[in-house]
């Protein structure tokens, strides 16, 4: 015959056993008990005085043309991923996809290699690796700060072939992410001829057939990428 429990072991191993979280209504007010519980900021970048990038947000990064949109950004991306400090301000560190739409690795290759060179000193700790080239490969091959040259298909009507978003989801591999730059989303919102872009960057007149409304394509986005990279503060780049 099995040993009975006291009534203070059956307290404790109630206690141990937590209660599901409930569901909160996004509609319902906010009491004084919550807002004083509620989670404060996370930064992937600066602080309270210096905000730049928020965790779980999207942000969009907009200036004239050859303004150096991509060069800020992936130096950007390329702080968090190793948690270096973006021009004298914090970062969280986390892991990165950077997803360059109009392709070019080589020549995006050639501004990675000026990030190592200005970042070198800090990855070579980073890295144990003191002497020689040897930090760059260390640096790419960690799963840390992650190229792709692919532009995907954000219109696709059905995600899960060719180059649409569950494609994508499927092929990361260093997941969790905390941010992922889309560079630029602009190439990738036709659903047909969604490689022929203009060289600023904006979908051609007739190259884009979209499935949604435009309001639409970057909460589709979200939603779909955010349940694949199983992160919870997960921002998004759009330039």
């Amino acid at each position: 015959m099995g040993k009975i429990a006291s009534a203070a072991e059956l307290a404790e191993l109630l206690g141990q056993i937590k209660a599901p979280a409930e569901h909160r209504h996004p509609f319902k007010e906010y009491t004084y008990d919550e807002l004083t519980n509620a989670p404060t900021k996370v930064y992937l970048c600066g602080d309270d005085d210096r905000p730049v990038l928020l965790t779980d947000a999207l942000w969009q990064t907009m200036g004239l043309l050859k303004s150096g949109k991509t060069y800020f950004c992936m130096e950007l991306g390329f702080c968090i991923a190793f948690g270096l400090k973006f021009h004298g301000l914090p970062t969280k560190e986390g892991n990165v996809a950077y997803i360059i739409a109009e392709g070019g690795i080589g020549r995006n290759f050639q501004r990675v290699l000026a990030l190592c060179a200005k970042y070198q000193d800090e990855l070579r700790v980073k890295f144990r690796i003191p002497k020689g080239d040897g930090y760059i490969a260390g640096a790419m091959n960690s799963g840390k700060f992650n190229l792709i040259d692919n532009p995907v298909n954000l219109a696709s009507p059905d995600p899960k072939k060719n180059f649409g978003v569950d494609v994508l989801m499927d092929q990361l591999a260093h997941k969790p992410y905390v941010a992922v730059f889309l560079d630029t989303w602009a190439r990738m919102l036709g659903s047909r001829s969604w490689r022929n872009c203009d060289p600023r960057g904006r979908t051609s007149v007739g190259a884009a057939t979209p499935r949604h409304q435009p309001s639409h394509w970057p909460a589709i986005l979200i939603e779909k990428l955010c349940k694949g990279l199983a992160s919870d503060d997960l921002a998004y780049y759009m330039s």
